[in-house]
């Protein structure tokens, strides 16, 4: 049984699971911040490569070209190769360089960086009260 209209019922909008035309209007609303977890090695690597493959990547490529708020967490096993390699320690640059918050302290939450919720949204309140401020986006124009 499908509990899509349960949520349309909740949210009040229609649940949207694939991509839209461009030409068809926006049924959403903008949503005030994005958390990203678990972001794993690829959604982190595309993302900051502005690879737009899916509805995920594609929402956040154009949440981060709008600057909006967003805070992520990358979640795999430390020590697996993936946490070692040049690309993943550029792209975790590139998103906060773009002004995303990485939450990525895998010393703090072994075995895979997986903070707890409340710490994440810790984070998400500081991050969204910075951005109010206008003081949490840098500019954008290194890359």
């Amino acid at each position: 049984m499908s509990s899509l209209p349960r949520k349309e019922q909740l949210t009040g909008y229609p649940v949207q699971s694939e991509y839209k035309l461009p030409e068809e209007s926006d049924v959403l609303p903008r949503a005030d911040a994005i958390v990203v977890f678990p972001a794993t090695f690829n959604t982190i690597n595309k993302w900051a490569l502005g690879i737009s493959d899916t509805l995920a990547l594609g929402l956040l490529c154009e949440y981060t070209g709008l600057k909006m708020p967003i805070v992520t967490v990358p979640c795999f096993r430390t020590g697996g190769g993936l946490d070692g390699h040049p690309a993943f320690f550029r792209s975790l640059q590139m998103l906060r360089d773009y002004g995303v918050r990485v939450l990525y302290e895998p010393d703090t939450y072994p075995p895979k960086n997986q903070v707890p919720p409340d710490v994440i949204l810790t984070v998400l309140d500081k991050t969204l009260r910075k951005d109010t401020q206008g003081s949490n986006r840098t500019d954008m124009d290194m890359y």
